[in-house]
């Protein structure tokens, strides 16, 4: 299979609007365009057109330590090791500041944060088909391409260039349950079959002859740090290529009305609580009473 492409007159130093598969695009050039739309922003098109203006004007929110740890990790599972881990105890005060200041072009981490992510690190680069996978790809590909009009971008962890898996694309998830039903949880809260048929679809128009595969290699977050590997179904993936198709589409026709709603304003919205059933129990405890609603 053919190593990924970098079309002629793209400098990589910026956001390439012209489709194909860059490799050695800087992470920080990627995240920071607004030019095309990633998986990530499709899921705020699908929470509403507002909160998707919202973050076309202001950016990104507040970071959290969960991205920040996932930062590192994706960096240590990619071979970084550009990351400056702070020695002191507690990340405060004037040796802080200081070490922060000499460190400003680098990704910092405490020792707790630097130690907890390679336990991650070292548990998922365990796993089996893992470590069979790493020698047979690439790291942090780029694929661009048009979709329904809409200019579409994604960032592959891995990308398998021969071997058994060729052409497939994996993704590093550090999650808090590893299990079939835990992990399915986490694919319907977070939209991973979303973001699996969106890869598989920009990697392909983009022009890499992907294997229809999208492999999510996932790690416990706490001891004993449980691996697995989870490929979704068929019917999951058609669902999910409904749903982008859906999104990208209210997405163009913001653009071109540029009109931004948000939920169901102008109404009030019934709920239907058979489809919600964490919001509506069998029975309620009252006064020591078990009453059946």
């Amino acid at each position: 299979m053919s190593q990924p492409f970098i079309p002629k007159g793209q400098d990589l130093a910026d956001f390439p609007t012209q489709a194909g598969i860059y490799y050695g695009l800087p992470a920080d050039t990627y995240h920071a365009d607004k030019q095309a739309v990633s998986n990530s922003r499709l899921n705020l098109i699908r929470k509403s057109p507002a909160h998707f203006k919202h973050w076309l004007e202001y950016g990104e929110g507040k970071d959290t330590a969960a991205l920040s740890a996932g930062r590192l990790f994706h960096m240590l599972m990619e071979g970084d090791d550009s990351i400056a881990c702070y020695p002191g105890p507690v990340p405060r005060g004037k040796a802080w500041e200081q070490f922060k200041a000499d460190n400003a072009d680098k990704p910092i981490a405490t020792q707790k944060q630097l130690g907890e992510t390679q336990a991650w690190e070292l548990a998922l680069k365990d796993n089996p088909l893992v470590k069979a996978l790493l020698p047979h790809g690439i790291h942090e590909v780029t694929a661009v391409a048009q979709m329904q009009g809409v200019l579409v971008k994604a960032r592959a962890d891995f990308m398998v260039t021969d071997g058994p898996y060729a052409g497939a694309l994996v993704d590093w998830k550090s999650v808090a349950d590893a299990s079939p039903d835990g992990f399915l949880r986490s694919v319907d809260r977070y939209r991973y079959a979303e973001q699996a048929a969106l890869y598989l679809a920009v990697f392909e128009k983009a022009g890499w002859p992907i294997s229809g595969q999208f492999l999510f290699a996932c790690v416990e977050k706490d001891p004993p740090h449980v691996t697995q590997v989870y490929e979704l179904d068929s019917d999951i993936l058609e669902i999910a290529r409904r749903n982008l198709a859906t999104d990208l589409n209210t997405l163009k026709v913001c653009r071109e009305r540029n009109e931004w709603p948000g939920y169901c304003d102008d109404e009030v919205v019934i709920l239907d609580a058979p489809q919600h059933g964490r919001l509506a129990p069998a029975a309620i405890t009252w006064q020591g009473m078990e009453v059946a609603l």
